[in-house]
């Protein structure tokens, strides 16, 4: 019986408002014995759940005990935790290389990765903050001011239907009931106060902050990013959130599937042009590239430029620095000098690539950026 109701989902509730152009799935396709069902999700969900409001009634607690015998505001001591993560900081960047895995990685990556902290930008979904984590946020715009776009948008947008599969059955206990209530009674105090969730009713705020560059006026320099890159990954907000909206593609057959996992990154070859973009807070003087590319000619070359300066590698040099640490995964290292940058400075860079003689058939799809 249990196995028979491993799983409780579907891939579409008619509604007036939407009609989908592709036809739709019963239940999604992933539904095998090597899948959790909803249960155990559900079960280790409320054990982390009750984990954490656990710590955080703690914390109210011990705020309200010192503050009491305090006064208030409540002492930097309790709270803030530079101190704490100073200590992690510098304990990580004098790690002997014997210990953990990452000393095993040095014929991969430079050897200061494994302690210097990393900047990155990535399409892969779903991430954390991904209008800001994105590769899109450090581009510089093309010259009529564009960025690259998605080739399909979200059929619909807005809240699904109410789907059965997500209600509480009768003589199931309701949590989010429970703690809904809990929360109404402990802030009912604070209801007119302007709690900003990062919900819907703030997304016209932050994207008039988002991207600040691409208002900016273009400089008259010799490099300017082209107008071929396409970006590839998944529309709407793909942070891994219960509220977030993601995918739903006119072409899938499971608009209710709610997964936000996709390879996404900007695609180009040889037509697409440069690729610019800023990196800012640079202090380490390193940069690496994930990427995957396919279809490259015998002559094929790969130019990229720091701060205006030009490095062009032939094949066979580029296909030595490309190094593949586990089976799809290539990176390339394009800087790593310690002298790079005055110890104690940091500076923004500019940095840009493309590729040559490759045609329109191969395609180079650019996934992750680190810089430090």
């Amino acid at each position: 019986i249990c196995e028979k109701k491993k799983f409780n989902a579907r891939c579409w509730i008619d509604r007036d408002d939407v009609t989908p152009p592709t036809e739709q799935r019963m239940t999604p396709g992933d539904q095998t014995e090597d899948h959790p069902g909803f249960r155990e999700h559900r079960l280790k969900g409320r054990v982390f759940a009750s984990l954490i409001l656990k710590l955080l009634a703690d914390a109210l607690d011990e705020w309200s005990e010192v503050t009491i015998i305090e006064g208030h505001p409540l002492s930097d001591d309790h709270w803030h935790i530079t101190d704490y993560y100073d200590n992690i900081l510098s304990k990580v960047k004098n790690l002997d290389e014997s210990i953990g895995s990452c000393g095993n990685l040095k014929e991969f990556l430079p050897e200061r990765v494994c302690s210097t902290p990393l900047q990155a930008r990535t399409e892969v979904t779903p991430r954390a903050d991904p209008s800001n984590s994105s590769i899109l946020s450090i581009l510089k715009p093309a010259a009529d001011g564009s960025l690259p776009s998605l080739t399909e948008e979200m059929l619909y947008d807005g809240p699904d239907v109410l789907n059965p599969s997500l209600m509480v059955q009768e003589g199931e206990t309701d949590v989010r009931a429970i703690v809904m209530n809990r929360r109404r009674e402990l802030f009912a105090w604070r209801e007119d106060f302007d709690y900003n969730f990062g919900g819907r009713k703030h997304e016209e705020e932050r994207a008039n902050t988002i991207h600040p560059h691409i208002r900016r006026r273009r400089l008259d320099d010799g490099i300017e990013t082209g107008e071929g890159w396409e970006l590839r990954t998944l529309p709407g907000t793909c942070d891994g959130t219960a509220t977030g909206i993601c995918g739903r593609l006119p072409s899938s057959d499971c608009l209710l599937y709610g997964h936000m996992s996709s390879e996404g990154g900007l695609l180009g070859n040889e037509s697409s042009g440069w690729l610019v973009m800023n990196m800012p807070n640079m202090t380490e003087g390193i940069i690496m590239l994930k990427f995957h590319l396919e279809n490259v000619s015998d002559d094929f070359s790969f130019e990229y430029a720091i701060d205006q300066h030009i490095v062009s590698l032939t094949k066979e040099e580029f296909i030595e620095k490309k190094k593949s640490p586990e089976n799809k995964v290539d990176l390339i290292t394009l800087l790593d000098d310690s002298e790079f940058i005055p110890e104690g400075e940091e500076k923004s860079i500019e940095f840009a690539f493309r590729l040559h003689n490759c045609g329109e058939e191969c395609h180079f799809l650019l996934t992750h950026v680190y810089w430090a």
